[in-house]
């Protein structure tokens, strides 16, 4: 039964849309996913319980099959007058578990029409010998064999990313102590001319120009110029016609920017910066003030990082002596890519089951 809701959901008989929904069922799961600024990966109580009518139990009947038996019958002449199937809310709250256990309660009432039509259109093919076809027995055997693999490879992942999460105080306490520097958070005034902005004339942003503008309104800068009055000089003065971008900043953690803008962290307070370029942009800026974040403000940042090493870690360990070598023209890649990836572990521990996707659809 399990293998049989893992298989069909992407199927709906009212919507093309689903067929292709399952043919990415397999990979959808493994693909790579960004660690949010937490690293939080851990499960949310639902809250569809108390969503739904406390009148409906779990005994009481979701989905009534008339003409469809839950179990062969031996007279045909029997079984679209006495064969029915029935369905009850705790039998259906247990596929849906099985599944996406956070899906709303819009996705389980569509889930129970589909799990209606996938029951009606199995007997169906049942009848008219359609597992008996080679080539449907090779392509069931194909899918139960996937679906196991994909099966094992989400509860394995799925562990190691549990595994990860858990911290003593006192790991936390010393990796926050070691690295103290990493939580300073900056605030700073800046002046800015993106090298890539729209120009009045339609042209591209003369890069020589727009150094030697800079290095001009620094020195302004230095004698007491406004900053906001002099970034507003050099989009006027540029032929810029975006809008002004603003000149008060906050920077977080110093190791969440690149090598350039980390160095700001290491300016004097009210110290000028010269003009330098980040990410096609030419800046000037000006730090204001700056603080750390305290222990119990770095805890998610700490357990996110840690979670990642421990990942690492247990990744190296569990597939020490396996390796791929993939075709790089095949895969048209420049590197070989990593058969397991941290990320693709994080995205494990979600607790989202394959399939999940297809219920969200409408019928």
């Amino acid at each position: 039964m399990r293998k049989l809701i893992w298989c069909v959901l992407g199927m709906q008989l009212a919507s093309p849309a689903f067929a292709q929904t399952a043919a990415t069922r397999v990979t959808s799961r493994s693909s790579v996913a960004a660690v949010s600024s937490t690293g939080s990966t851990r499960t949310r109580p639902s809250g569809t319980a108390a969503r739904i009518k406390p009148d409906i139990t779990v005994d009481t009947p979701i989905i009534t099959l008339n003409g469809v038996c839950s179990q062969p019958t031996t007279s045909k002449s029997k079984a679209k007058t006495e064969c029915k199937t029935v369905v009850t809310r705790g039998q259906l709250d247990a596929l849906v578990a099985l599944i996406d256990p956070e899906a709303s309660l819009k996705s389980r009432q569509q889930f129970a029409l589909s799990y209606a039509r996938l029951l009606a259109a199995t007997q169906l093919a049942e009848e008219k010998k359609v597992d008996e076809n080679p080539a449907v027995a090779r392509e069931i055997q194909f899918e139960q064999k996937l679906a196991r693999m994909q099966v094992l490879t989400n509860y394995l992942l799925s562990g190691m990313q549990q595994q990860s999460q858990h911290f003593t105080d006192r790991e936390i306490q010393e990796y926050y102590q070691k690295n103290e520097s990493n939580f300073e958070q900056l605030s700073l005034r800046r002046l800015a001319i993106p090298l890539g902005a729209n120009t009045e004339s339609g042209k591209p942003v003369d890069p020589v120009a727009a150094k030697a503008l800079m290095e001009s309104l620094r020195e302004s800068l230095l004698k007491g110029g406004d900053l906001d009055q002099l970034q507003a000089r050099a989009y006027k003065e540029m032929g810029i016609k975006d809008a002004l971008p603003p000149t008060t900043v906050s920077m977080e953690r110093r190791q969440t920017h690149g090598p350039e803008e980390a160095k700001l962290f290491d300016l004097d307070m009210g110290e000028t910066s010269p003009v330098f370029e980040n990410l096609n942009v030419l800046l000037i800026v000006r730090p204001e003030s700056k603080r750390t974040l305290s222990l119990q403000e770095a805890t998610p940042q700490i357990e996110a990082t840690l979670a990642l090493q421990r990942i690492e870690d247990g990744i190296d360990k569990a597939f020490k002596g396996i390796s791929a070598e993939f075709n790089l023209k095949y895969m048209d890649a420049k590197s070989q890519p990593d058969l397991v990836s941290p990320a693709t572990v994080m995205q494990a521990g979600t607790g989202t089951r394959r399939g999940a996707s297809s219920l969200m659809r409408q019928p």
